[in-house]
């Protein structure tokens, strides 16, 4: 297991200076990145032999919303390798008393042909530990609707886009948050589907059911669905 400190500053925080969802995936991304270059197996690594790592999906509950001062203890772990694919939890506290808990799925990618590879060798180096944050292990796999009521078309920006010149995981919130309500969520669930590029137009949908929100992130330019989201 790997731990790390942070203390939340101005730049983490919305306007009620509560830190908002996209930095706390922020810090837990971060936190991944520190766990990875100490086991010698982070980017500038993976580079070198030719790999890149990406997202699958998120699952995210907050039980205590870090605020302004807060300092935090962010730990992390891999918890499964499975194939391609590898999993990892993380838990923040804050005194002591677990705030925030996470699981996500990661998989390595051929860097010139952006093809899924298969190196376990590479993958067990981070040192799998049998230890989960959520009762259930594997993530399910995210309801797509036959309908939405709300809709918001969107162009990607340059802003957008990240290292491996997709959109960068984090800003898929950003495009969710704009078609639900202006409030605190519990719960937050993304499915990443298909990757979006620069100048895509992108439609954000979302349907609210028993205050459930299901959106959408679907790709005009291509026609296909890109990400699913629930949050709750």
């Amino acid at each position: 297991m790997f731990s790390t400190d942070y203390e939340i500053g101005v730049d983490n925080l919305d306007k009620n200076r509560i830190v908002t969802d996209k930095e706390i995936f922020r810090i837990l991304e971060n936190t991944f990145a520190k766990h990875t270059d100490f086991l010698k197996v982070g980017l500038e690594d993976i580079i070198k032999m030719g790999y890149t790592i990406v997202l699958l999906s998120w699952k995210l509950e907050v039980k205590n919303r870090p605020k302004f001062g807060d300092k935090l203890k962010v730990n992390t772990w891999v918890k499964k390798t499975d194939k391609m694919y590898f999993y990892r939890d993380f838990e923040i506290t804050i005194n002591d008393e677990v705030a925030i808990i996470a699981t996500s799925k990661w998989m390595l990618l051929d860097i010139k042909t952006f093809k899924p590879v298969m190196n376990l060798e590479l993958i067990k180096k981070q040192n799998p530990i049998d230890k989960d944050v959520f009762e259930t292990r594997d993530i399910k796999r995210l309801k797509e609707l036959d309908n939405y009521s709300n809709k918001l078309d969107y162009y990607i920006r340059k802003s957008d886009i990240d290292l491996n010149n997709h959109v960068h995981n984090l800003n898929y919130l950003d495009m969710a948050l704009e078609v639900i309500d202006d409030k605190y969520y519990t719960n937050i669930e993304i499915e990443y589907l298909k990757e979006i590029k620069y100048n895509d137009k992108i439609s954000i949908m979302s349907e609210k059911i028993n205050d459930k929100y299901y959106i959408k992130i679907y790709n005009e330019t291509i026609g296909v669905t890109s990400a699913l989201i629930e949050i709750y």
